[in-house]
């Protein structure tokens, strides 16, 4: 999981970058992403653990994709 460092900002240039691909077009940006996943990642540990374990553990060792 990448957290940003401190040492990032995020400038009002960047923001409007993040929020035109976003909004245009609903991918995520080139630049900037850690500043969209600030606070998901409880989110994310609970779709790791609920959903993509299970599946994995359902696949009995056969190759997951």
């Amino acid at each position: 999981m990448f957290f940003p460092s401190s040492k990032v900002s995020l400038s009002p240039s960047l923001a409007r970058e993040i929020i035109d691909c976003m909004g245009e077009n609903g991918q995520p940006p080139e630049r900037g992403l850690e500043f969209v996943t600030v606070g998901l990642t409880p989110y994310l540990d609970i779709i790791e653990k609920e959903y993509l374990q299970r599946l994995l553990g359902q696949a009995g060792g056969s190759a997951f994709r």
